[in-house]
This record gives C-alpha cells, sequence and structure tokens, in this order.
C-alpha cells in the first residue's frame, strides 16, 4: 500500500489537471500448462523436458516474460499458438504435440484448476504468472 501511494503521489505532481488518474496492482492470473512434444533424436530426454520447463517458467512470467522477454505486456490474453510458438525454439525439440492451457483461480488461500481452455482472456490491467508445467517427452 505504501508504494502504491508513492506512486501515486509522484505521478498525481505530474499529471494535467483534466486527468483522472488510479494506481491500481495488476489482476494476476495463474496459468498451468501440459505439454507434449518429441526431442530430436539422439537428445537427452531428461534435458529436453527440463529445458522446455525453464522456458515456460521465464515465458509465462509478469517479469521477464512475454513473445520479447522484456515482460508480459498488461491485458496481453495468452493462446497456445504463443506457447507453440515459443517452444518450438527450445534446443532439441523436433515437433510439440499437444498444448492445453488451464487458468488456476486464486482466493487467498488456495489453488484451484479450471477447465481447459483454448486461450487465457486478460482484463486491461491483468498479466499472467506460472503456476505449474507439465511437460512429457517423448
Amino acid at each position: 500500500e505504501e508504494l502504491r501511494n508513492t506512486i501515486q503521489t509522484y505521478l498525481d505532481e505530474r499529471r494535467l489537471l483534466s486527468t483522472m488518474l488510479s494506481v491500481t496492482p495488476p489482476a494476476y492470473q495463474w496459468v498451468e500448462t501440459e505439454v507434449r512434444l518429441r526431442a530430436v533424436q539422439h537428445y537427452d530426454v531428461e534435458k529436453v523436458r527440463q529445458a522446455v520447463e525453464t522456458r515456460l517458467f521465464e515465458f509465462i512470467n509478469p517479469l521477464v516474460g512475454g513473445i520479447d522477454g522484456k515482460g508480459w505486456p498488461f491485458g496481453r490474453d495468452l493462446f497456445i499458438s504463443d506457447v507453440m510458438a515459443m517452444l518450438s525454439s527450445v534446443e532439441g525439440v523436433s515437433f510439440i504435440r499437444s498444448v492445453k492451457l488451464y487458468p488456476i483461480n486464486y482466493d487467498k488461500r488456495w489453488f484451484t484448476r479450471s477447465a481447459e481452455a483454448q486461450e487465457i482472456l486478460l482484463p486491461a490491467h491483468g498479466v499472467v504468472v506460472s503456476y505449474q508445467h507439465n511437460v512429457v517427452v517423448e
């Protein structure tokens, strides 16, 4: 709350008089994935699995994620095609069989997985956060 007030005060002193300003925290949308893929022949399957899992945690991240690696843009929805494009650049991945996305709800005490989604829709002030990634490499 103190940080929000500091930011609010700083921006309030610099805004146009006719401008309304509201500083609100982001809406975090936790995401779980299930990924099935094939490794390039002669690659260590476990190393490929670890590389894919690491890359998923980096990509679906509000601070260092997103397509350009500069943080997930506010309000930018997450699509299966985003994940597939990112995974295709991981060394050792031959092809991707499937990607499933699951929104994770958090009620201040429990995380619960919602039904599979084709896309993760975000409000204008929303960003995605990795919850868990289940990676199967063949």
